[in-house]
């Protein structure tokens, strides 16, 4: 395992990759603490280069795992699936 995690593990899927590899994602349930109420607001700005910066200024970059794919890459994969998701709507109302 590349994470340790304690819970319950509720369900477990097997897939395998074009490469042929295999990864197995975990579903567990745990117990989470709520954190204490600060009375404090901030902004939050989603990105591609940086993950999220806040109102205050603090960057937080992406994960490894996305820096590995190339951008272009991505933004065709979401045209191609909003594409789809177009044609599926359009034969719906037809």
């Amino acid at each position: 395992l590349h994470r340790k995690f304690d819970g319950q593990i509720k369900s477990a899927t097997i897939s395998q990759v074009p490469s042929g590899k295999y990864y197995v994602s975990i579903l567990v349930e745990t117990e989470h603490e709520e954190l204490p109420q600060t009375g404090k607001n901030i902004g939050l700005d989603l990105g591609i280069k940086d993950l999220c910066i806040t109102s205050n200024g603090e960057k937080y970059e992406n994960p490894k795992i996305m820096k590995r794919y190339d951008i272009h890459h991505i933004l065709r994969i979401n045209h191609q699936v909003f594409a789809d998701f177009e044609f599926e709507a359009y034969a719906e109302s037809n």
